[in-house]
């Protein structure tokens, strides 16, 4: 007699089979963000009336965006300082070096375990011991991940009240408005994290007629978090569309980008956030706009007035401080300059002002002058000019022939154009090349760019050429504005040195002329010493290579100079390698630079 089969009941009460694993929903929506866990976390307190089904996946998917980017930035950080994995170090330094991430996270610092102070320690992933591999989870992870959940809180908090909860909207259309703005930031997500480095996406979600209204609400909250491409201004949508990320992000840095034989670019360049809109350069040139002046500066020539000299100028801050060119205000020669050191300013409203000459630097030809005003001044907001490109888009203001509010646009076509490439002596600078249309009377107009920031001061043109005009960098400009603050000058060290930094075809050729050529791969070479001077009284010679300055490896004259700051009379160790590869350690002490020029 057989015996009676014994059935065992599987997953869901089904007879046979083995009992299978449950699957999460971030595996479900192929992510690696924990759904669940944000899931939990918006149906407690403020965003549990706020929030639909589906809205846990589509958060992830936005998250999972923000991490990459968050972690390609720490990568970089992380390969500066020639390390191979993440540390939360490198977290917090990709949020202070990166613009838009130090402004949104100024008031916040990571510890030490990888965690931020205010972040629910809810969202904050659990300490797991992998069954596989019984590997940790990296501190690094940990730390992104509390930092774009964060970010994403400080963001949501901001569109709610800014576009959501307005009256504007009904019940019914705010749930679809925000049903949107999630499906195109999961969408920008998504296409970021499957498409291949190849390819490249142009996608959108179409917005219902009864909506595309919404879309001209003022989107206050691009001020508060950094460019995602979901979330851009109303000014780059088109109507009734939300655009999604338009090409995929690449782990690549821009100056790892190369071309083979063909011109191929090998590498993924970062995708533009604010691309080039119709109303982008109009926009960034009516948020300086109103802070740039006409400045008419009486000249005199040997105690006799003798006509004005025309030049522009912006406001920086509400005290009047008005920032222009040297040679607008003094003549360079001290022949002539504005009479009794009075400017007049005209704002773009028609005020008229009398202002006095503050500052002047002939070397960096930068000045500053001072108006006094009982009413409020407008002012425009100094950027920073360390992470510009060549082909950025770049705006020229100012009062060019005396017409007022002028404005020309163009691209940079340089970003450290040397002063002895252009035949300038004197003291080694370095400025930004353009090819924005200037003429005499934009000496001192402010080079903005597209998110309305100056970025230079426009200085100079080359009469002979078109689309050759020069500006400083604003970076340069605020170290000037410093000295004037602390000292009402510019303090420069002077070591009496011919420089010229060293690459590999300079070394290459250097080798072949001479065999005892120290063998180093870069450096600082020194053709020549001033005699008398600082250097030449610690003992440089002639084809010396610098290697270490006050302890400091150095590779430009770029970096000599920051080092040195304005240190006067402190000594300075400097490492020096010579023929035959001897080390030589000199001490220098700086003097300060008296020269005019």
């Amino acid at each position: 007699m057989e015996s009676a089969k014994t059935t065992t009941k599987g997953a869901g009460g089904r007879r046979g089979g083995d009992r299978k694993k449950a699957v999460s929903k971030s595996t479900k929506a192929g992510l690696q963000f924990p759904v669940g866990r944000i899931g939990r976390f918006l149906k407690k307190g403020r965003y549990a009336q706020r929030t639909g089904v589906g809205a846990p996946v589509y958060l992830a998917a936005v998250l999972e965006y923000l991490a990459a980017e968050v972690l390609e930035l720490a990568g970089n950080a992380a390969r500066d300082n020639k390390k191979t994995r993440i540390n939360p170090r490198h977290v917090l330094l990709a949020v202070r070096n990166d613009e838009e991430l130090g402004k949104l996270l100024q008031g916040v610092t990571i510890a030490s375990g990888g965690v931020l102070p205010n972040i629910n320690p809810v969202l904050l992933p659990k300490k797991t011991v992998s069954s596989e591999a019984g590997e940790k989870t990296p501190k690094a992870a940990n730390t992104a991940l509390s930092f774009v959940v964060f970010c994403f809180h400080r963001s949501y908090v901001q569109f709610s009240e800014t576009i959501l909860w307005q009256r504007k909207l009904s019940v019914s259309n705010r749930n679809s408005l925000l049903r949107i703005i999630a499906i195109a930031s999961a969408g920008s997500g998504l296409l970021y994290a499957n498409s291949n480095s190849n390819s490249r996406a142009n996608v959108a979600v179409k917005v219902p007629a009864a909506l595309q209204e919404s879309l001209s609400l003022p989107w206050r909250i691009t001020q508060y978090i950094f460019p995602c491409p979901s979330l851009l201004s109303s000014d780059q949508w088109q109507p009734g569309m939300l655009p999604l990320f338009s090409s995929r992000v690449g782990s690549a840095p821009s100056s790892d980008i190369k071309k083979d034989n063909s011109g191929v670019v090998e590498g993924d360049p970062k995708p533009c956030c604010n691309c080039l809109g119709r109303d982008t350069i109009a926009n960034a040139a009516a948020r300086v706009g109103p802070a740039v002046v006409n400045l008419s500066v009486p000249q005199g020539f040997y105690g006799i007035t003798n006509g004005k000299s025309i030049g522009s100028g912006t406001i920086i801050d509400q005290d009047g401080t008005i920032l222009t060119c040297a040679h607008v205000v003094v003549d360079f020669q001290g022949m002539r300059g504005s009479v009794k050191g009075k400017v007049d300013v005209t704002l773009q409203d028609g005020r008229t002002f009398e202002g006095t000459v503050v500052n002047a630097d002939l070397h960096s030809d930068i000045a500053i002058v001072k108006i006094h005003s009982k009413t409020p001044l407008p002012t425009a907001t100094l950027g920073s000019s360390s992470k510009l490109r060549p082909g950025d888009w770049v705006v020229a203001m100012g009062c060019p022939l005396s017409l007022q509010n002028t404005i020309t646009a163009g691209i940079v076509s340089c970003v450290d154009r040397k002063s002895s490439d252009l035949g300038l002596g004197g003291i080694r600078r370095e400025y930004l090349q353009t090819d924005c249309a200037i003429n005499a009377g934009n000496s001192g107009g402010p080079l903005v760019n597209v998110d309305g920031e100056i970025i230079g001061v426009n200085i100079m043109k080359v009469l002979a050429a078109d689309g050759l005009s020069f500006a400083v960098p604003v970076d340069s400009v605020s170290k000037i504005i410093q000295h004037f603050k602390k000292s009402g000058r510019v303090v420069r060290p002077w070591l009496g040195l011919k420089m010229v930094d060293l690459n590999e075809m300079i070394i290459a050729q250097l080798k072949e002329r001479d065999n005892t050529f120290p063998n180093v791969n870069k450096g600082v070479l020194v053709p020549m010493v001033t005699p008398g001077s600082p250097a030449d009284r610690a003992g440089f010679r002639p084809g010396d290579v610098v290697i270490e300055f006050d302890g400091k490896p150095v590779e430009s004259i770029k970096e000599i100079i920051e080092i040195m700051g304005d240190r006067v009379g402190v000594p300075m160790k400097v490492a020096v390698k010579r023929a035959k590869d001897n080390l030589v350690t000199l001490t220098v002490i700086p003097e300060e630079s008296k020269s005019d020029m």
